[in-house]
């Protein structure tokens, strides 16, 4: 979980930086993809018994999904 967590925030500052559509694509890929990863280790965490509330996290999880989504079909509609 942690990992997925702090590779948010590091791909999204290298999108950020990057000089080129494709380069900014391939990092919002990647922050998409740790989001999900997130979301499903939180689910799993809660039904294991690991965690009891996970609903305020994943919430928000979904929300910033949701951003970066709308974020690429934006990029999307662009072109």
């Amino acid at each position: 979980m942690r990992r997925a967590t702090v590779s948010i925030p590091f791909n999204t500052t290298e999108m950020a930086a990057s000089e080129t559509s494709k380069v900014f694509l391939y990092f919002l890929n990647i922050v998409l993809g740790s989001l999900a990863k997130l979301e499903t280790q939180l689910t799993l965490s809660r039904e294991f018994g690991y965690i009891t509330k996970s609903s305020e996290i994943k919430e928000s999880t979904i929300s910033v999904r949701k951003l970066f989504i709308g974020l690429k079909k934006h990029i999307f509609a662009k072109r």
